[in-house]
């Protein structure tokens, strides 16, 4: 009998020795699954337990992987962290989903027979092989921590066979699946890190899971970390997306929309005007003396007023309205559905007097001017830079005429649609 054979008799994870008859029914129960298989290549099918399955190679899923990652942003960090990222998401969800799929098909109700059950398929599906060290707390609260080893990983022995020297520890896919599976068994989100790897020169690839928020607590614990970690959280690269995307998209002060997304959802904004037959109207707003406040009471007043400034603007418009910082002083509105150049006129002289208002600054209050230009779009033809560009030309009328006022412009005879 050779090596493989004699290890399909012993059982496939190593455990304290109070688990294992826990593990031992876990492994009776998943070779029984592994047991019901059916494989026809000619139509393309691998069943088992009447589930269709996967045959993957290990290297498209680790160094190679990893090398086509690198191929598209670059040797260092960035491309290291997006690979890591996309395999982590990947393997957590898959991770989870098999736990649901395992824990229904069996009827498990106990948390730790639902994680039993976990590293015995891990193994059968050519992972690794795992092994639980003592001191591990499996529980379904913010306690649970365990500890362990995986032996013949798939992702470690990849680096190693491709003769490139890990800089870090890669058993990224195993972080992932392992997590999400028992994060579905213990009915708590947990999170995996590799803090030693065989492909980076340790000895053995080392584990600990534990809740994301605990995880680093979990990890200062260890001695002689080497490498630089990375620490996953589930869809991380999402909320890392969505932080860029506010970046992109809002001012950093205000919080309000900035100049590009201002023109991106104006033009939506101007499409679901059309299709309702509606005008919209456009307002450029500059602000009066901001300069001498500024010099007077310093910047941190200066942001201060305009903080308020964009407040009172928030708070005056209607939820369909599009209120925007275009940049330093100036802000412009756009008015989804106006019935006349009257009435946006009379729209922005109450925001001339509602800005006018005292601002609370640092050692008392301030007052400050604004200059509004106005315009209204009543043909589909006219586009929203057109709009701006009128609208910041009536502000600079409202400028001319002294200031602290409103003034209108009609769109240009050369930019009006023509008549049928």
């Amino acid at each position: 009998m050779n090596a493989i054979a004699d290890a399909a008799q012993a059982l496939a994870v190593d455990v304290p020795a109070y688990m294992r008859p826990l593990f031992e029914r876990a492994q009776q129960r998943v070779a029984e699954y592994c047991a019901h298989s059916e494989r026809a290549v000619e139509l393309g099918i691998l069943r088992l337990g009447g589930n269709r399955h996967l045959l993957l190679r290990g290297d498209a899923l680790s160094s190679e992987f990893h090398r086509t990652i690198r191929s598209i942003y670059g040797d260092g960090s960035p491309a290291t962290d997006v690979a890591n990222a996309l395999l982590f998401d990947l393997s957590h969800a898959v991770g989870a989903a098999d736990a649901a799929k395992f824990i229904d098909l069996m009827g498990l109700v106990d948390p730790l027979e639902k994680l039993a059950v976990g590293p015995i398929y891990f193994a059968h599906a050519g992972f690794a092989r795992v092994v639980v060290h003592p001191g591990s707390h499996p529980s379904p609260d913010d306690d649970y921590v365990l500890y362990y080893r995986h032996e013949n990983s798939v992702e470690s022995e990849s680096w190693r066979r491709s003769g490139e020297r890990a800089e870090h520890p890669v058993c990224i896919l195993s972080t992932g699946y392992s997590s999400g599976w028992c994060s579905v068994a213990f009915g708590v989100p947990l999170v995996a890190v590799e803090y030693a790897c065989e492909a980076a020169g340790d000895p053995g690839c080392e584990f600990v899971m534990a809740p994301p928020h605990r995880i680093e607590q979990h990890l200062a614990r260890l001695p002689n970390i080497g490498h630089r970690l990375y620490v996953p959280r589930f869809f991380g690269r999402r909320e890392h997306e969505e932080r860029m995307q506010t970046l992109a998209y809002r001012d950093a002060l205000t919080n309000l929309s900035n100049r590009t997304f201002f023109m991106e959802m104006g033009h939506q904004l101007l499409r679901l005007t059309d299709r309702r037959n509606r005008p919209a109207g456009v307002l450029f707003i500059d602000l009066d003396g901001f300069k001498a406040i500024n010099d007077a009471y310093g910047h941190a007043a200066g942001d201060q007023v305009l903080l308020e400034v964009a407040r009172r603007l928030v708070a005056r418009v209607r939820e369909s309205d599009l209120v925007a910082r275009m940049g330093g002083d100036e802000f412009a509105v756009l008015l989804s559905e106006v019935t006349s150049p009257e009435t946006v006129g009379g729209f922005a002289q109450e925001l001339v007097e509602l800005i006018g208002e005292p601002i609370p600054v640092p050692g008392g209050s301030c007052r400050i001017g604004a200059s509004i230009g106005g315009v209204i779009r009543t043909g589909q033809q006219t586009s929203l830079e057109q709009l701006v560009a009128v609208a910041d030309a009536a502000m600079y009328d409202a400028k001319r005429a002294g200031k602290n006022c409103c003034r209108m412009r009609a769109i240009p005879p050369d930019r009006q649609p023509q008549s049928a």
